[in-house]
């Protein structure tokens, strides 16, 4: 048996298309102004129990029977939570659930 914890901060996050490299770019403080929000401060915290059993019968000295049961536990990881908008390297759309829940 194990139970494991995993707290996620994400900081919100305002982008702002840059004229240079044309495409947008996160910008901060003062530059916010008229930016678009992608997503907003995330804290969150994920916990849950994992754990296993199993059992051996001999029937023979050949032949034996084994059963086991396990429960198993994963926090998700940043992107699963906040990805949001088109990534400029492999132009695929990664889109997060800030809503998940254990």
């Amino acid at each position: 048996m194990r139970y494991d914890v995993r707290a996620l901060k994400n900081f919100q996050l305002y982008s702002a298309s840059n004229s240079c490299y044309r495409f947008d770019m996160a910008v901060y403080g003062a530059d916010t102004v008229g930016a678009t929000k992608v997503f907003p401060d995330y804290n969150k915290t994920f916990a849950g129990m994992s754990g296993s059993a199993g059992f051996t019968y001999n029937a023979t000295e050949n032949f034996s029977f084994k059963a086991n049961i396990a429960r198993g536990f994963r926090a998700p990881n940043i992107a699963e939570i906040s990805s949001n908008g088109v990534h400029p390297g492999n132009k695929f759309l990664p889109v997060g659930q800030s809503q998940l829940q254990t």
